[in-house]
């Protein structure tokens, strides 16, 4: 089959699409990566803290460097952090209070304690 000069665009549409569904697919993925390795945190502290969640939440509401939410405050959370670099929103499922937790970390005073809290638990 020759093509013509009639098949032009729909070539170019057919690349256009093409191009746009590879390069939604990349930048899915580098934000699915830096969600897991940037923002998800340390893997193996939120393994322990699964594996141990009341310790966990103790261990959170202890340390100044981390902020405890029980429920969302009026305003949202961001808006009622102290003064500071924050990373969350991480998430606890507490069974003694029936009910998930909202936990932010003070940047990078909380990256101490997480290892921390790994040698303890262990």
């Amino acid at each position: 089959m020759q093509r013509t000069q009639k098949d032009a665009p729909l070539i170019l549409v057919r690349g256009t699409v093409l191009y746009g569904m590879v390069s939604g697919c990349c930048c899915c993925w580098v934000s699915l990566l830096r969600f897991v390795l940037v923002k998800g945190g340390n893997l193996k502290f939120w393994k322990v803290v699964n594996a141990h969640p009341e310790k966990a939440y103790s261990f959170f509401k202890a340390n100044d460097c981390f902020v405890v939410f029980e429920s969302e405050p009026p305003g949202g959370y961001r808006a009622s952090l102290p003064a500071g670099e924050w990373d969350g929103p991480f998430k606890l499922p507490v069974p003694s209070k029936g009910r998930v937790v909202t936990i932010y970390g003070r940047v990078p005073e909380y990256q101490n304690a997480q290892e921390n809290f790994i040698r303890n638990v262990q």
